[in-house]
């Protein structure tokens, strides 16, 4: 019987987007008379709107294929909270433009992590062609005292593959992006590639969105300012009337997305049917809810109206 209803619920689940769709067109349809103006709270409330709306419509096509506790739980807590962060927008606008100030601190995030992978990328690169190059000469050397032919044909044949394959597991124990690239082009050259081509596009973006930072720290209120330096989600769902679901799903998400010992050892590390059906109805209802509210929000908004 629970099989029965998951699958009901997982169905309801997914015809959410045909709600969705025409909410989407809604949006568009007002966003078109937009002359959009960067530091405009009720421009960002708008498009906020829009693009949770579009990240819906995409998780109800993506999420709910295969049904697993892992991405049950992280789809029902990122469900939660774009709730929360949509309630905020809709009850005041200045959110919206936290939410562009929080847009472009995640993009410096971003972009700063990203210089420092292929930085460590390089020295990475740069070391496994120098292990290459000694590797390569060991077996070279120990090729040379081999006397038996046989045996110095049968070496020699393996030598190279000995080496890459080698050399390449040590490779794959390391976060690289561009390992599999460095196999084909050797390391020494990718890692010359990086410096070249990839790194100076970085450190662009980078310096651009600093300079949009800048630019919004001299422009925004102090209002906004003040929220950027405090966000808690415990703080805020309390605030929007989502306490209780926070506490359920939060209680989840440490128990089942964290290697706790409670998780390790117990018998039942995974959601049972019961649970799965409770936390399929929440988004469900949830879906529903966040439809809703972007509907009353655009029938609120004054953007493009005389």
């Amino acid at each position: 019987m629970s099989d029965i209803t998951i699958n009901q619920l997982v169905q309801e689940i997914k015809s959410k987007r045909n709600d969705l769709e025409a909410t989407r067109n809604i949006f568009n349809a007002q966003s078109s008379t937009i002359e959009f103006e960067i530091f405009d709270r009720d421009h960002w409330s708008h498009f906020a709107f829009n693009d949770s709306i579009i990240k819906l419509i995409l998780l109800t096509e993506n999420n709910f294929n295969a049904i697993e506790t892992f991405s049950l739980v992280s789809t029902s807590r990122y469900i939660l909270e774009l709730s929360i962060r949509l309630t905020l927008i809709a009850q005041d606008s200045v959110y919206g433009l936290e939410y562009y100030g929080r847009l472009l601190r995640d993009q410096l995030q971003y972009w700063t992590g990203l210089k420092e992978q292929l930085n460590r990328e390089i020295v990475f690169l740069h070391e496994m062609e120098e292990k290459e190059r000694k590797l390569h000469h060991d077996k070279l050397l120990e090729y040379s005292k081999i006397e038996d032919p046989e045996l110095k044909e049968k070496f020699g044949v393996a030598l190279t593959p000995d080496v890459f394959n080698t050399i390449d597991n040590m490779a794959s124990r390391k976060f690289s992006i561009h390992a599999a690239q460095a196999r084909t082009n050797g390391y020494g050259f990718q890692a010359h590639l990086i410096q070249k081509n990839q790194l100076p596009e970085v450190e662009s973006s980078l310096e651009t969105v600093k300079k949009d930072i800048e630019k919004f720290n001299s422009s925004v209120s102090s209002d906004v300012k003040q929220l950027l330096r405090y966000w808690n989600w415990k703080d805020y769902a309390t605030e929007t009337n989502h306490a209780e679901d926070y506490d359920y799903i939060y209680t989840f998400t440490s128990r089942m997305l964290h290697a706790v010992p409670v998780n390790i050892t117990t018998n039942h590390p995974f959601l049972s049917n019961d649970e799965m059906i409770i936390f399929l109805k929440y988004i469900n209802v949830k879906i529903a809810d966040i439809n809703e509210l972007a509907n009353t929000f655009i029938s609120n908004s004054k953007i493009g109206k005389i």
